[in-house]
C-alpha cells in the first residue's frame, strides 16, 4: 500500500505471484491515489475475477497479468473498454469465451495475447480451443492484415457466420487450418463454405489440413478479384475447379501457387490454363502421388513465369506438352511423372534459364539445349540416364555442375571441361561407370568433388596442376589413383583450404604430412595403401562443399 504515497508512479511490476484476496484490494488503492500509472504487471497463482478497478488508470498503456495456472473467463472485463490508450494487454494462462461488444473501443490496442488468441494491428492468430469450440472471441475485434484460423475442424457453420467475413475490407491475407485428426469432408466443407471472404480484397489465401473432396463455391475469379498468392497445404481435395461459364474468367493477379502433400488431388486442369493465370510467376507442386492431369499443353503461354518446380507428383502425364515459356528461370523437376524424355525435349529457347534441377527414374539422355544463362545444373538419381550432352557453347555461363548417383551413365565431356571457363564447382558422385576419354579442368574451378565417378587415374592428379583458384578439393572412392606428388599442393594448389581423401584403396603416396602441411583443413582416411602418414589425419573443420 505504501506505493499510493507515490502519486507520479508511471510503472508498477510485481514479481511475486499473489492470490484473488490479496490482489484485488491493493489494485483497489492503486487505482484510487495513481493517476498517472502506464505500466502494470502482475502474477498471481489462480484468479475467477478480474479487478473491475484496473478501469480508473486512464492512462494506461501497457496491462499484463500472468497465472501459474490457467484461467478461462467468460468474458473480457466491459469496463476495461474505456482504456482508450492502452496499447497492449497480455494475459498469460487466460482464456477468454467471449470478448464485448464495446471492445472496439480500444481504438490505440496494438497488441492483445492471451492463450488461444495473439492480435496485433495487422495480424491476429487464433487457435480454436477444443474445450469449447467456437470462434464469437473475434466477433468484435478490428481484424486487419493477415487473419490465422487454426484447428477449425473443431467449428461449427453458425458460429463461423458470426465472424461476417463477407463484410471484413481490412484483411489482407487468410490462412484457414483445419485439424489433421478431427473432421470429416462434410463438416470442413460446411465451415469453409461459412467463411466466405469479401471479393475485393483477399491476397493471399493458405488452405490447410481441408478434408472436403472439391474447394469451397465461394472459390471463383469473381470472388477473389485481388487473389496473389494461392497455397493447398495437406489437403484431401480431388480437383480445383469451379461451376459456372468458364470462358474469360480468370484469376489475373495470381503470381504464386503451391499445392503441397494433396494426396488425393488428380487434376488441375481448370485452374492450370495459361489464359486464366496471366501473371504466374511461381508454380509450386509437391508430393501428389495421384496427380495425373496439368492441362500442360498451355504452359508455353505462362508468358510470366519465372518458376516451376514440380517433385514427387509420379503419374503426370507430359505427353501433350509442347514447351515452356522463354520467361522461366528456375526450373526444378524431381520424380516428375511420365513421358520424362518427351518433356526435356521441349526444353528448347529457354534463353532466360538459371538453374535446372533433374531427378527421375524414367530419364535415359539429357538433350543440352542452347542455354545462355544458365548458371547450375543439377542432375542426381537418374538410374536409367546414359548420356548428358552438353558442351561449353551450350552452357557458356555455367558456374556449378553436379551430377550424382547416377548408375547407368557412360560418358561426360570430360575433355572440354577446361573449356567451361565460368564454371567454379563441379561434383561427380556415384557414378561408377562412366568411361573417360580425357578430363581436364578450368583455372576458374574453385570446388572439385570426385567421388565413384569411373578410372580417372590417367588424367588425376595431373589435371589439378595450375588449379590456383581451388579452395576445395575432395577425393573420395577413386580405386585407380596411386599417388599424388607433395609438389601439386605446396605449387599448383596453393590456395587450397580443404583436402578430404577417402577410400581410394591404391593411393600409396601424397607427399607424407609435410606435403599438405599447407593445408589449413585436412581429413585422410581409409585408404589401405598409403603408406607416410598415420590415419585417419585429421585437422582443422571438416571439409564444407558449401553449394553441393
Amino acid at each position: 500500500m505504501i506505493l499510493s504515497q507515490h502519486k507520479k508512479l508511471r510503472t508498477i511490476f510485481i514479481n511475486e505471484s499473489l492470490n484473488q484476496t490479496a490482489l484485488i484490494p491493493i489494485i483497489d488503492c492503486w487505482s484510487s491515489a495513481l493517476k498517472y500509472l502506464r505500466f502494470l504487471s502482475c502474477g498471481f497463482n489462480a484468479i475467477k475475477v478480474l479487478p473491475e478497478t484496473v478501469a480508473r488508470f486512464k492512462l494506461l498503456r501497457c496491462l499484463k497479468f500472468g497465472s501459474s495456472r490457467t484461467c478461462t473467463f467468460h468474458t473480457f472485463p466491459e469496463s476495461y473498454c474505456c482504456l482508450y490508450n492502452l496499447q497492449t494487454f497480455v494475459g498469460l494462462g487466460f482464456i477468454f469465451q467471449n470478448l464485448p461488444r464495446n471492445f472496439t473501443r480500444l481504438v490505440n490496442l496494438q497488441h492483445f495475447r492471451i492463450n488461444t488468441l495473439t492480435h496485433q494491428r495487422h495480424c491476429t492468430l487464433y487457435s480454436v480451443p477444443s474445450e469449447f469450440a467456437h470462434i464469437r472471441l473475434l466477433r468484435y475485434m478490428n481484424l486487419k492484415g493477415e487473419l490465422n484460423l487454426e484447428g477449425m475442424s473443431y467449428l461449427q457453420p453458425n458460429d463461423v457466420q458470426q465472424l461476417e467475413m463477407s463484410k471484413r475490407k481490412d484483411i489482407r491475407k487468410l490462412i484457414l487450418a483445419f485439424d489433421q485428426g478431427r473432421g470429416t469432408s462434410d463438416s470442413d466443407m460446411e465451415v469453409l463454405e461459412a467463411l466466405c471472404p469479401h471479393p475485393d480484397v483477399i491476397q493471399c489465401l493458405d488452405i490447410k489440413y481441408f478434408k472436403g473432396d472439391l474447394n469451397p463455391t465461394w472459390f471463383k475469379p469473381s470472388n477473389l478479384q485481388s487473389l496473389m498468392q494461392l497455397q493447398f497445404i495437406t489437403c484431401d481435395i480431388r480437383t480445383v475447379s469451379w461451376g459456372g461459364d468458364h470462358a474469360g474468367t480468370m484469376f489475373s493477379a495470381l503470381t504464386f501457387l503451391n499445392i503441397s502433400m494433396c494426396s488425393r488431388l488428380s487434376s488441375l486442369e481448370q485452374l492450370l490454363q495459361a489464359p486464366g493465370l496471366p501473371a504466374i510467376r511461381i508454380i509450386s507442386i509437391d508430393r501428389c502421388p495421384e496427380l495425373v492431369n496439368l492441362f500442360v499443353e498451355t504452359f508455353k503461354a505462362f508468358e510470366c513465369l519465372e518458376t516451376l518446380s514440380i517433385w514427387s507428383c509420379p503419374k503426370i502425364n507430359w505427353e501433350r506438352l509442347v514447351g515452356l515459356p522463354p520467361s522461366l528461370q528456375y526450373l526444378n523437376m524431381i520424380d516428375f511423372g511420365q513421358f520424362s524424355d518427351h518433356f526435356l525435349s521441349c526444353l528448347e529457347h529457354l534463353a532466360s534459364l538459371l538453374k535446372l534441377n533433374l531427378s527421375s527414374e524414367s530419364l535415359t539422355s539429357i538433350p543440352i539445349q542452347q542455354w545462355s544463362s544458365l548458371l547450375r545444373l543439377d542432375v542426381w538419381n537418374c538410374s536409367k540416364l546414359t548420356t548428358v550432352d552438353f558442351t561449353p557453347r551450350s552452357l557458356p555461363a555455367v558456374k556449378v555442375i553436379t551430377i550424382r548417383n547416377c548408375e547407368a551413365l557412360l560418358s561426360l565431356p570430360g575433355k572440354t571441361f577446361v573449356e567451361f571457363c565460368c564454371l567454379e564447382e563441379l561434383m561427380i558422385r556415384e557414378c561408377p561407370n562412366i568411361e573417360w576419354r580425357g578430363l581436364t579442368f578450368p583455372i576458374s574451378l574453385r570446388e572439385l568433388y570426385l567421388n565413384d565417378c569411373g578410372d580417372i587415374s590417367p588424367w588425376v592428379p595431373n589435371s589439378l596442376e595450375h588449379l590456383n583458384h581451388l579452395t576445395h578439393l575432395a577425393l573420395m572412392n577413386l580405386k585407380y589413383i596411386k599417388s599424388i606428388s607433395a609438389q601439386i599442393w605446396a605449387q599448383s594448389l596453393s590456395k587450397l583450404e580443404f583436402l578430404q581423401i577417402c577410400e581410394c584403396p591404391h593411393l600409396q603416396a601424397i607427399g607424407g604430412p609435410k606435403g599438405i602441411a599447407g593445408i589449413t583443413n585436412a581429413f585422410v582416411e581409409s585408404c589401405d595403401k598409403l603408406k607416410g602418414i598415420k590415419q585417419p589425419f585429421r585437422r582443422g573443420r571438416m571439409a564444407h562443399f558449401g553449394h553441393f
